[in-house]
């Protein structure tokens, strides 16, 4: 044995075992003989022989299983080395080796997750390189990358030999290639090349990573040396993907060009043809990828006598890059008939959608969803759909989507178009929902904000929609935007504030679109018209109208500019609308608004010519009895007749319409229907009491004076009717006048007494209203009459009166019994609205100093006097008397002025105290007696009023006047007059 012959040694030791069967130490060493002469069965079975005797023999279980290893027998080789390692008598070196050789073993045979098992089993055992390495081959094989990258490392640092670190190393570095560590797996397969530079297997290795890092001409470099020492195909086409790497398209295209004149297989030739039609591409050389690109597909269809699914997908790849898209599509189809695969339908999807068919791609994206996480791929359906116009299918393939789990910007997509589309279908409630949960994704725009407002607002929610409008205006602020937060104020009610935003859009207005621009001027008008500011109002539609012309807002402006009296204007632009751009309505508003212009303007017929038009479009009872205002101011009461008529015919029920054809009646002169009407106007309404008073003036005309005192009363009946028990008569502003009116008409005879005081040595007095006018006189008594309906009047236009006139004793108030004077009288009132007086009166001579004669005399009285005013403090008292007369026996003329100004003070119900001054006058020519005469000073009255009846405002009446009149010219001088007046 020590010289090296086995043979004879393994002879020897065989004569020996014959003579000594039981030498343990013979027969150890002659097994292992019979193992290093690969005499494996015979190895194996004195293995087997050994081991009956000495069954815990770790040594002969060892070399069986290597025997039985080489003779293919694994399965036993892998229990006998598992017995061996498990054997706790053996050595730890052998049970170690035994156990590697069975890890060996198990790796070989591919059965990794045993293997694993084993070098768990062994872990305690063994730290050195060999453990690592295997560690390091299980892990990689199960694809735990990082484990083996950790494994490889500690066999690295295990190493003791450089073999075996370059081994470990060029491990290592592969793993890293795998885990796209480039870097790292370049240091890795560095460091094993300089171990080993020969090693063709980690140069192509290093080739591959320093191509993936840029390192192109290093990686050209070393696969030139890999070239140089063992040329190949396969490297000759990693030299010239390196080309194709480093752009270098025309060496690319000569390499590429070059291995296709090699013998290859299909497939190669067609990898290699696709790329060189790629790199002609580059080039621009497209006549030559257009001939390659047929050359593919020439390989595949005639070197394929039965093609398979994947030759007619690569097929229809090659017929897409032709352009001949129905094509591909006909090969894709046939590859889905042969292998109905996701992958397959993904493409012909991709095809249809590059041809247009959206519907038809989808449903093909739809074969191809998987299982998991579909989220994305559901996303990628409803895009297509969407270009389809398939609404509907779209927000399907949404809401799928958006039950998944999914990346922050894909939710927020989905969302919003979730949100875009439930609005189209007018689901507001779950666009809402869906654009709110977008912004919880972190979507957080300008415009997703301001679609939720537009969303809230449909809902009415203005509160909240107000709040995005905001939330949109911080993060892109708009004018847009800020008419839309105005919009949402304005519905809050708070109008301030709307205004506030609207003005602020306007700020910014030009950056709107022409429409949004018009719409902001148009509420801004809208918003400052309903604040009252009409001429900011006018200012806005002016702009609007600038920016587009509209009929509507052109009437508005008009409207506004007629609120601010600029009435020409208005009529300019009411006037300039045509009557094609408004509404029927609008048009009727148009011709009103230019019939009140018109009134204004006192052109009651062209008024009343524009109204008409406004009639003609919408007949009724307003526009009619309007239309009968202005024709009644315009003087054609004929006209205002058949207006009112029509007012009436239209809303019969209407009292007002009624009253004002009943006056247009009367005024037209068709006195006896304005009664007739008023009659019936007071049997349908007995408590309205101005159309008693109505009635009455019309049974006046009618000469009816009986009548029209009746119609009164049963007006002062109704008035009293109506007045809350709660309030005094007095409250009653119509009542005063009623009794007053009632008062005249009824009234016959009337008694007028007065008596004054003047003290004597103030010389001739003028006299007064009350004491004898033209004739002078101290006191006096009169009694007249009033004939009912007289010249079918009912203002007392004839009087007959009776009188006695005197003066007294210069000493006190007795009469002078001497100058009693008498009189009769006729007098006329020419003029209704006026207390004028025309008349003669005869004079009867009584005392010693009177006279008969014929008196013709003028007289009128103006002002206001101190008769009781209801609901006031104080007002007013003017009194203005002339009386002019004419004696015709003496031809005497005198004259007669008085005037009075001061104030009526009410000091109880029935008590009037009125502080004045007084101015008189009076003239006679000739006057021998130089009794012409003028005085003035100041006063006070006191009247006392009696209470009324029912029917009238106040019984008797007496009135007590203290005047100072100091003697302006004419003889005598100033002195105090008291007079006392009883009226009846």
């Amino acid at each position: 044995m020590k010289e090296g012959k086995t043979q004879e040694a393994t002879d020897e030791l065989a004569s020996y075992l014959r003579l000594e069967p039981y030498d343990a130490a013979a027969r150890q060493t002659y097994l292992v003989l019979l193992y290093e002469q690969r005499r494996y069965a015979d190895t194996a079975c004195e293995a087997t022989s050994l081991l009956k005797d000495e069954a815990h023999n770790a040594s002969a279980l060892v070399y069986r299983a290597l025997a039985e290893q080489r003779l293919g027998q694994t399965a036993r080789a892998l229990m006998d080395f598992r017995a061996a390692a498990a054997n706790v008598s053996a050595p730890r070196a052998e049970r170690v080796y035994a156990a590697n050789s069975e890890i060996d073993l198990l790796i070989h045979n591919g059965n990794f997750a045993e293997a694993q098992k084993g070098i768990e089993g062994i872990a305690r055992e063994a730290d050195d390189f060999g453990f690592y390495y295997r560690k390091g081959l299980v892990a990689d094989a199960l694809g735990r990358d990082a484990d083996a990258q950790s494994a490889y490392q500690a066999a690295i640092n295990k190493a003791m030999k450089d073999s075996d670190r370059a081994t470990a190393s060029a491990a290592a570095g592969q793993v890293a290639m795998r885990r796209s560590r480039w870097p790292e797996a370049s240091g890795l397969l560095r460091a094993a090349h300089e171990s080993e530079p020969h090693n063709i297997d980690w140069i192509r290795a290093l080739v591959a990573v320093d191509g993936h890092l840029g390192k192109y001409d290093e990686a050209e470099k070393l696969i030139r040396a890999v070239l140089a020492v063992a040329p190949s195909r396969r490297d000759r086409e990693v030299l010239a993907e390196l080309s194709v790497s480093r752009k270098e398209w025309g060496r690319a295209a000569e390499q590429y060009a070059a291995l296709l004149e090699e013998p290859g297989g299909v497939e190669d030739r067609y990898r290699l043809t696709m790329t060189l039609a790629r790199i002609y591409r580059e080039l621009g050389r497209h006549l030559d990828e257009e001939a390659t690109l047929r050359k593919a597909v020439a390989i595949l269809e005639t070197s394929v006598a039965n093609p398979s699914a994947q030759v007619h997908a690569q097929l229809s790849v090659l017929y897409e890059k032709l352009g001949n898209r129905a094509a591909a599509i006909k090969h894709q189809k046939d590859a889905l008939r042969m292998a109905d695969t996701p992958t397959l339908h993904e493409r012909l999807g991709y095809l249809y959608a590059a041809n247009g068919s959206y519907v038809s791609a989808a449903r093909e994206f739809e074969q191809a969803t998987p299982r998991s996480h579909p989220g994305q791929w559901n996303i990628r359906i409803a895009e297509l759909y969407a270009k389809a116009g398939d609404r509907s299918r779209e927000l399907a393939h949404l809401d799928l989507a958006a039950a998944e789990p999914l990346e922050p910007a894909s939710r927020r997509y989905v969302e919003r178009q979730r949100g875009f589309l439930y609005s189209q279908l007018h689901d507001t409630e779950r666009s809402i929902e869906a654009w709110r949960a977008a912004v919880a994704a972190g979507l957080d725009d300008g415009a997703i904000h301001l679609d939720l407002g537009f969303a809230l607002m449909q809902l009415q929610r203005w509160d909240a929609a107000r709040a995005e409008f905001l939330r949109s205006n911080e993060r892109e602020p708009s004018p847009r935007t800020l008419y839309y937060i105005a919009q949402c104020y304005r519905k809050l009610e708070q109008s301030d504030i709307a205004i506030n935003y609207l003005k602020l859009a306007e700020r910014d207005a030009q950056r709107l679109d022409p429409s949004t621009r018009k719409v902001l001027y148009d509420e801004l008008g809208f918003g400052y018209s309903a604040d009252g500011k009409e001429l900011e109002a006018a200012a806005a539609w002016r702009n609007s109208l600038g920016v587009r012309y509209d009929a509507p807002i052109a009437l508005k402006l008009a409207l506004a500019e007629s609120r601010l009296g600029h009435t020409d204007e208005a009529e300019s632009t009411a006037r300039s609308i045509l009557d094609a751009e408004l509404t029927v309505p609008q048009r009727i508003t148009r011709a009103e608004l230019i019939a009140e212009i018109l009134q204004g303007k006192r052109q009651f017929s062209a008024a009343r010519a524009a109204l008409i038009e406004a009639d003609q479009l919408q007949p009724t009872a307003e526009h009619a009895y309007r239309l009968g205002l202005l024709a009644q101011r315009a003087g054609n009461d004929s006209q205002a007749v058949d207006d009112y008529e029509k007012a009436v015919a239209r809303e019969p029920d209407s009292l007002h319409y009624a009253e004002s054809l009943a006056y247009a009646y009367r005024r037209a002169g068709r006195v006896k229907q304005a009664e007739e009407l008023l009659q019936r106007i007071v049997a349908q309404y007995p408590d309205r009491v101005p159309a008693y008073r109505e009635l009455a003036y019309t049974q006046l005309a009618l000469g009816h004076q009986s009548d029209a005192a009746t119609t009164l009363r049963h007006a002062i009946d109704e008035q009293l009717a109506t007045t809350p028990p709660s309030e005094d008569e007095g409250a009653s502003e119509a009542l005063p006048a009623l009794r007053s009116e009632y008062e005249t008409l009824a009234r016959r005879f009337a008694t007028n007494l007065y008596e004054s005081y003047r003290p004597n040595g103030g010389g001739p007095g003028v006299g007064g209203t009350l004491n004898g006018g033209v004739i002078p006189s101290a006191g006096g008594a009169e009694l007249s009459y009033f004939p009912a309906g007289a010249l079918k009047r009912s203002d007392d236009a004839l009087q007959f009166a009776a009188r006695l006139l005197w003066t007294n004793d210069p000493s006190g108030l007795a009469i002078d019994h001497r100058s009693l004077q008498g009189g009769f009288s006729l007098r006329y009132k020419p003029l209704k609205q006026t207390d004028f007086f025309v008349g003669a009166e005869r004079l009867v001579k009584i005392g010693a100093d009177s006279q008969n004669d014929w008196l013709l005399r003028a007289s009128l009285g103006l002002g206001n006097e101190s008769e009781w005013q209801a609901h006031k403090t104080h007002w007013n008292y003017w009194q203005f008397y002339a009386d002019a007369g004419y004696f015709v026996s003496s031809r005497t003329e005198a004259t007669y002025l008085e005037f009075r100004r001061g104030i009526t003070l009410p000091a109880t119900a029935n008590l009037l105290i009125t502080p004045h001054v007084v101015f008189a006058y009076r003239q006679q020519s000739p006057d021998p007696a130089r009794a012409s005469i003028s005085e003035g000073g100041p006063g006070v009255s006191f009247k006392y009023l009696f209470a009324g009846t029912r029917y009238k405002p106040h019984g008797p009446a007496f009135d007590t006047l203290l005047q100072y009149r100091a003697r302006l010219s004419g003889r005598g001088h100033g002195d105090w007059v008291l007079t006392g007046v009883a009226q009846f």
